[in-house]
C-alpha cells in the first residue's frame, strides 16, 4: 500500500522531523508557532473550514452568531496545532518540573479513580477529542493507576508505530479496537484503568443513535457493554487547555446497574448519560473539540452490524 501511495512515506518523514523539532525547541516558541500554523490551515483548507462552520451551525443554530462560529472555528485549528506539539513532547513530560507546571489534576479525578479502584472491577476512563486527550493517560498513570488505552490502528504502519511509542513513553499499554473484547475485559478484571475514546461516528463498530446537540448521532456502545460485562464504572475525563496549561477534569462515575433484566435498555441509558456529559463539556469549551469530524454522518436508516 505504501508503494502505491509514496506520499505517505513523505508525510512520515515530515512527522519524524516535527517530532525532533518539538523535543528540541522550547515550548514557549513552539506554541505560538503552532497557533500560527493552525490559523494558516484555517484559511488554507476551505473544505475543512466549511465543514466546521456547518457543524457549528447544526449544533448551535442561532444560539451563536456567525462571528462567534468563525472565532470558534479558528480556535479549533489553533488548538489542534498546540495539541500536536504537546503530544510530540510527551517524553519530556516525565520530567516532574515540566509536568507539574503544565498539568493540574482536579482533586475529584483522584477521588473518583480511588472510588472505582476500591470497588475492584476496574475503571473505564472515557475520553473525548477535546483539549488534549493524549495527556489524560499520562496523568492517570502518573497518579498511580496502571492504564491501558484502546486505540485505532492508523492506516500507515510507520505512523502507527510513532503514536504507539509515544503512548508507551507515557507509561501506557496499548490495545486496538479490532482485538477481542476479552482482551479489554482482562484489563478490567485486573482492576486497572481502561481508556477509550468514544465520541466519534465510526460506522464499522457497534453503536446506537442518541441525541447529540439535539441531533441523532451514531454513538459507540462499547463503554456501556464493557461496563455491564465487568462491573466497572465509566468515568468521563477531560484534559482542558487553559491558556498554555492543562486542567484534568472528571465528571461523576456512571455505575452499571446491579441487575439489568433488559440489557439493551441499560446500554442505551448509560450511552445517553455519558454522551450528554461529553456534550456539556464541548458546550463549555467549543473551540477545543474537533468540529471537522463528521459526527452526524451515519443516518438512522443505515444498516448496522453489531461487533461487540
Amino acid at each position: 500500500m505504501s508503494q502505491k501511495k509514496p506520499y505517505r512515506y513523505i508525510l512520515y518523514i515530515l512527522l519524524r522531523l516535527l517530532q525532533g523539532i518539538a523535543l528540541i525547541l522550547p515550548r514557549w516558541i513552539l506554541l505560538p508557532l503552532a497557533r500560527l500554523l493552525g490559523l494558516i490551515a484555517w484559511h488554507a483548507l476551505p473544505r475543512e473550514r466549511k465543514r466546521v462552520l456547518e457543524h457549528l451551525t447544526l449544533a448551535f443554530g442561532d444560539q451563536k452568531t456567525w462571528v462567534e462560529k468563525k472565532r470558534i472555528g479558528r480556535g479549533v485549528f489553533e488548538n489542534l496545532g498546540q495539541t500536536a506539539v504537546d503530544t510530540l513532547r510527551i517524553p519530556l513530560f516525565k520530567k516532574p518540573l515540566e509536568k507539574n507546571r503544565l498539568i493540574k489534576i482536579e482533586p475529584l479525578v483522584i477521588e473518583k479513580l480511588k472510588e472505582a479502584h476500591q470497588a475492584g472491577h476496574g475503571t473505564i476512563c472515557l475520553a473525548s477529542h477535546i483539549g488534549n486527550w493524549e495527556l489524560i493517560s499520562l496523568s492517570v498513570v502518573e497518579a498511580g493507576f496502571a492504564g491501558t488505552v484502546i486505540g485505532r490502528r492508523i492506516y500507515y504502519e510507520p505512523f502507527n508505530r510513532v503514536i504507539e511509542a509515544i503512548r508507551h513513553q507515557a507509561g501506557v499499554d496499548v490495545l486496538y479496537r479490532d482485538q477481542s473484547p476479552k482482551d479489554f475485559l482482562k484489563v478490567l478484571k485486573a482492576n486497572e484503568v481502561l481508556g477509550i475514546l468514544a465520541d466519534q461516528d465510526v460506522d464499522s463498530i457497534d453503536g446506537i443513535f442518541v441525541p447529540f446537540f439535539g441531533q441523532p448521532a451514531y454513538t459507540p456502545t462499547a463503554p456501556a457493554r464493557l461496563s455491564l460485562s465487568s462491573g466497572a464504572p465509566i468515568l468521563p475525563l477531560f484534559m482542558i487547555r487553559e491558556k498554555n496549561r492543562y486542567h484534568l477534569i472528571a465528571d461523576q462515575l456512571i455505575w452499571p446497574p446491579e441487575t439489568a433484566p433488559d440489557k439493551e435498555a441499560a446500554v442505551e441509558r448509560m450511552t445517553k448519560q455519558w454522551s450528554l456529559i461529553v456534550e456539556g463539556m464541548i458546550r463549555r469549551y467549543p473551540e477545543q473539540w474537533v468540529w471537522m469530524h463528521r459526527r452526524w454522518k451515519t443516518k438512522p436508516t443505515d444498516k448496522k452490524v453489531s461487533t461487540l
